[in-house]
């Protein structure tokens, strides 16, 4: 290993991997998300937040001590303070956070791939312990900096350093979580979920987020966004009505005689008027997110809206007015109009929204297939053979996701005269499928499983009402 001039070094381009060490005493572990949120937004504006797994982001990493180290050339020092600035715009630091000192080292010790001796930038601010760990950068022990021969790894798959910062989306679907509440309590209640007042068991006392990290998720996969005045129309559709059903008809239910026709009517009058103030009216939130340009997006919504509609349905059937046989007696509510199996209306309802929700699930499942892309690409290293600077290209593909390279990279060699790569054909054999199939399966779990509430609104066409 020869030392590198400044021209030489200017030539270097490394790839930059974060490990986090120590927080400072008084720094929150929330440390941690806003900083990779800081960097996400860096690389993704307008991307939505992440949450990460807070108790396993420090990593033990061991780093020559300042005695070991040896001096910067000072012909060398532009060049090292351009890398650090460098760094800084890749991980920008907080607002709040500044830096009490820095220092270039080197591991002492072999760190998953970066081989001993790998150039580390080790950064102390008020909120942590950062370690910048340049790739293919090592340090000698007579010069400063020595660009290492790149060593890749012999399996063919290769994992950027967002491995590293432990990311992991926890969101789920609050408005499918509750709409499948309400629809298992409208199958296993005898009289349904309103009657027994399941609405209000499963509603937080604070108004929820309906439109959440998980409606973010999806506007980003489906290319669909519902205007901010719609979403604040649609969520304040469904407070009210929760409250109109918690605050205003339970109560009203306990205090009238279903054997009482004017009770019933009255009791059922309130269930149309919620019905067509909040939901199927000319401005109602259903027919909104069933429209073309809005169905994917606020398709988690919908799944809330239409359960909502059902249950109001089955509740319209239990104190149906009309409900009579031609002796004026009062007839069990899978008789009514409203609970007949197959052709009632709620069990109408139920098919048209079945019909609705499988499609645009579906529609969902095809965009996010549709975003994965697959990409060939070369990097270029510069490192030093005797006298000489030389430069190494190598070649690798990888799966991007939106547009955004994903960690699923292989080396996979240049292709041949004709453009054919055997390397290339197995890694789309091989990893886009799979890439697709994980995506949906973490797609569906963030969205809390929609098909569920789908198979109760299926049962619902057959029993209505539990009786």
């Amino acid at each position: 290993m020869i030392q590198l001039t400044q021209k030489k070094l200017s030539t270097i381009n490394p790839d930059i991997l974060l490990v986090y060490g120590n927080l400072q005493p008084e720094t929150p572990k929330e440390y941690y998300t806003l900083k990779v949120n800081t960097f996400i937004q860096k690389k993704l504006p307008g991307a939505p937040p992440v949450s990460i797994d807070k108790d396993n982001l420090t990593t033990e990493i061991k780093v020559a001590k300042p005695e070991e180290v040896p001096n910067t050339p000072k012909e060398l020092e532009p060049n090292i303070n351009c890398l650090k600035r460098g760094i800084f715009d890749e991980y920008p630091l907080l607002p709040n956070e500044v830096v009490l000192s820095s220092r270039i080292t080197f591991l002492s010790e072999n760190f998953n791939d970066f081989p001993k001796r790998t150039l580390v930038y080790e950064v102390i601010t008020n909120k942590a312990v950062l370690y910048f760990l340049l790739k293919n950068i090592g340090l000698n022990n007579e010069y400063i900096p020595i660009l290492q021969e790149p060593k890749f790894i012999t399996s063919p798959k290769l994992y950027s350093s967002l491995n590293s910062l432990s990311l992991k989306l926890n969101a789920k679907s609050v408005a499918v979580f509750m709409g499948k509440g309400i629809a298992s309590g409208m199958l296993s209640a005898v009289g349904g979920a309103i009657a027994n007042a399941i609405i209000e068991a499963i509603f937080p006392p604070e108004i929820p987020e309906y439109f959440d990290e998980v409606y973010a998720q999806i506007t980003k996969i489906v290319k669909q966004e519902i205007q901010q005045s719609k979403i604040d129309s649609i969520s304040g559709a469904i407070t009210n009505l929760i409250q109109k059903i918690n605050y205003e008809y339970v109560p009203a239910l306990k205090q009238r005689n279903l054997n009482n026709k004017e009770d019933r009517e009255h009791l059922f009058n309130l269930l149309q008027k919620y019905d067509q103030t909040f939901l199927s009216g000319a401005q109602g939130m259903l027919g909104t997110l069933q429209q073309k340009d809005k169905a994917n997006a606020g398709f988690t919504v919908f799944m809330l809206g239409a359960t909502l509609q059902l249950s109001i349905y089955q509740e319209m059937a239990n104190v149906d007015p009309m409900n009579k046989n031609s002796k004026g007696e009062w007839l069990p509510a899978n008789k009514s109009s409203y609970g007949k199996a197959n052709t009632g209306t709620l069990a109408k309802t139920a098919k048209s929204f079945i019909k609705h929700a499988k499609n645009t699930y579906d529609a969902i499942m095809k965009a996010s297939d549709n975003a994965v892309k697959t990409e060939k690409f070369m990097t270029e290293r510069a490192y030093v053979i005797g006298q000489t600077l030389a430069t190494d290209r190598t070649y690798y593909c990888r799966i991007k996701d939106n547009g955004v390279a994903t960690n699923i990279v292989w080396e996979i060699g240049q292709d041949d005269k004709h453009g054919n790569n055997p390397k290339f054909d197995q890694f789309v054999k091989q990893e886009v499928p799979a890439y697709k199939e994980q995506k949906k399966r973490n797609l569906d779990d963030e969205m809390n499983h929609p098909i569920e509430i789908i198979e109760n609104w299926k049962n619902l066409i057959n029993s209505p009402v539990k009786l």
